[in-house]
C-alpha cells in the first residue's frame, strides 16, 4: 500500500515538472511567450511542427503547423538558456479528446469537449446535431488508490 502512495505522488510530482516545461499549441494557431530576459537566439527542434517568429526582444510567438512534439530553446546573448520547453501541437483546446473507434469500414475518430468531469462529444464536421454527453466516469480514468 505504501509503495502505491509514494508511486502516485511521484507521478503527481512529475506531472506539475513537465506541465510548467510544455507549452501547448492548438493546430493553426499561435501562442504568445514572455521572456525573462531579451533572446539572442531561437532554436526549434522541428520546424515541421511549429514555427516561431521573434515579436520583440522579450516576446516571441509560437504557431502550431502540424500535430506533434517539437522542443523550443531560447538563448540570451551570452548564449544562456532563458526557455528550454517542449512544444505540443494538437487539434484541439486544452479539455478535448479523440477517440478512435474501430468499424468495419476502417477506424473513425469521435471528439468530446471536456470540462467539470463532464465530456460532450462534439458533431462531426457533416453533422448538425451533437449526440447525448459521455458519462464522467467512462470518459475519465480514476487513479489507483
Amino acid at each position: 500500500m505504501e509503495k502505491w502512495i509514494w508511486l502516485t505522488v511521484a507521478l503527481l510530482f512529475a506531472e506539475a515538472c513537465t506541465a510548467e516545461e510544455e507549452l501547448a499549441v492548438r493546430l493553426d494557431h499561435a501562442e504568445i511567450l514572455r521572456l525573462p530576459a531579451a533572446a539572442g537566439h531561437v532554436i526549434i527542434g522541428n520546424p515541421a511542427v511549429a514555427d516561431v517568429t521573434v515579436d520583440g526582444p522579450r516576446l516571441i510567438s509560437v504557431f502550431g503547423k502540424a500535430p506533434g512534439v517539437t522542443n523550443l530553446i531560447v538563448l540570451d546573448a551570452n548564449d544562456h538558456v532563458l526557455v528550454a520547453k517542449s512544444v505540443v501541437v494538437g487539434r484541439g483546446a486544452a479539455g478535448a479528446v479523440a477517440v478512435h473507434v474501430p468499424g468495419k469500414d476502417g477506424p473513425t475518430e469521435r471528439s468530446y469537449a471536456c470540462a467539470d468531469g463532464r465530456c460532450t462529444r462534439m458533431p462531426a464536421p457533416s453533422s448538425d446535431a451533437a449526440p447525448p454527453p459521455l458519462p464522467a466516469a467512462a470518459a475519465a480514468p480514476t487513479a489507483a488508490h
